[in-house]
């Protein structure tokens, strides 16, 4: 009896670090891009070789134009540098003009809506599935759990939602620090609520299989009732 009772906390258990443990590698994943760079170190060297190497081009066509000057080779590069700069112009209107909300294109903005969407509804209905077909009398903790898994991926949506309509296209790492923190101290909340309501069952338990004890010793035969004393003890010890 014994056994089975620490089998069955020892059960609870687990499913509660689980339903606790998957939120939060949810929220871990979401914004663990946010601790790595956004190019590589050897990208980064490149790119300042590059803009050597650019001011230095810079540098030696400007004293090939000084040295041009009055040449009919210069006045073609001149007309052709004025013909690419008004294409450019334009091009660079364009360019602005297509824009949404920050992506390049529409094309690019439904794509990451649309699919940003399609979790939002997905996980909307889990929420319903479980809020309708998971009986919360029968099994609180995964009644409970998966409820807390559901709708801490939902926030995490909703989050990249609010992200996509914003004109700067991305948060202060203090933002991203602060949802973390929020959503951990929802997890603490439901995990303390959940562990009360284990030793509160547990208890309840105890007292149901003392009660039954103390039944069955009063109708037990005389032979038998020095077994049901030590096992009554037993239980009143493992109640405290």
């Amino acid at each position: 009896m014994e056994t089975e009772l620490t089998n069955r906390q020892w059960t609870k258990i687990s499913h509660i670090v689980f339903f606790i443990c998957f939120p939060i590698i949810l929220v871990v994943f979401t914004y663990s891009y946010k601790s790595i760079d956004t190019v590589s170190s050897s990208y980064k060297e490149a790119s300042l070789a590059f803009n050597k190497a650019k001011k230095e081009n810079t540098i030696a066509l400007k004293q090939v134009k000084n040295y041009a000057k009055g040449t009919s080779v210069y006045n073609n590069y001149k007309e052709a540098y004025a013909k690419k700069k008004a294409a450019f112009n334009v091009l660079n209107t364009e360019i602005k003009n297509q824009q949404v909300f920050g992506f390049d294109s529409s094309h690019y903005f439904w794509e990451r809506l649309g699919r940003n969407i399609v979790d939002i509804l997905l996980s909307l209905f889990v929420v319903f599935l479980v809020l309708n077909f998971i009986s919360i009398k029968k099994n609180k903790i995964f009644f409970w759990g998966s409820l807390l898994v559901s709708l801490t991926y939902l926030s995490t949506k909703f989050f990249i939602l609010y992200w996509i309509f914003k004109q700067f296209q991305d948060y202060s790492l203090a933002a991203y620090i602060f949802i973390t923190f929020v959503t951990s101290f929802c997890i603490v909340v439901v995990m303390f609520l959940l562990m009360r309501y284990i030793k509160s069952e547990e208890i309840s338990l105890k007292s149901s299989l003392l009660d039954l004890a103390k039944f069955t010793f009063k109708n037990t035969k005389p032979e038998k009732r020095e077994e049901m004393l030590n096992l009554i003890q037993e239980i009143a010890k493992t109640s405290k």
